[in-house]
């Protein structure tokens, strides 16, 4: 497992007590937000939906890599759903 560091947006800087970069460890984005919302009460509401998938209005980046327009923009994407953390790569 690796360290990285996540920007933290300023509407949900609030959760973080104001930090704007986070580390955390973690091998895949779905570790990630689950490492995020386990040390910060409220994250995972904010960012996911029933907990399962990326709410539409979030927006996922690695490495300046838009992760959410890659897997839409997919054919064997439905484009009509939402992916779950683990789906994105």
């Amino acid at each position: 497992m690796s360290s990285v560091t996540v920007k933290i947006p300023t509407p949900l800087r609030p959760i973080t007590s104001g930090q704007s970069e986070v580390k955390v460890e973690g091998a895949t984005v779905g570790e990630i937000l689950r490492t995020l919302d386990s040390q910060f009460k409220g994250f995972g509401e904010r960012v996911l939906e029933d907990g399962k998938n990326v709410k539409r209005f979030i927006n996922i980046f690695v490495n300046e890599r838009d992760l959410l327009l890659k897997w839409r923009s997919h054919p064997s994407c439905s484009r009509r759903g939402t992916p779950s953390p683990d789906d994105l790569r």
